[in-house]
């Protein structure tokens, strides 16, 4: 379970959260506790740049984790009528996924409310 005092650490929620609305970074080093890595931050901003984007990487270099699970959770925290598309090669890859979603929220103070 991440705490909202592994979260938050030391700053206030408030200004913690501001800081995140523009920050993918942020909240995905701070709420997730993932690394974020300058590859990674290419994804979000071509993500955030670009009207189609593919993604070709190898397994294990976080595509799902940063692509599908946490900007997705960081677009619905912050955007009143986000909505995104899980697209998968088959329904139990796209179920995994969904699962790993719910996980995250199931798993985080943060996410919880």
């Amino acid at each position: 379970m991440r705490t909202l005092e592994e979260i938050f650490g030391d700053e206030d929620e408030e200004s913690f959260l501001m800081d995140c609305r523009f920050n993918f970074k942020k909240w995905f080093e701070s709420v997730h506790g993932y690394e974020l890595r300058p590859f990674h931050q290419d994804w979000i901003n071509a993500l955030e740049t670009k009207k189609r984007i593919a993604i070709m990487a190898p397994t294990g270099f976080g595509k799902t984790t940063t692509l599908a699970v946490c900007y997705p959770l960081w677009k619905l925290f912050y955007t009143q009528f986000w909505q995104g598309l899980i697209v998968s090669n088959s329904i139990p890859q796209a179920t995994k996924i969904i699962d790993q979603i719910k996980m995250e929220m199931q798993e985080n103070e943060l996410l919880q409310r």
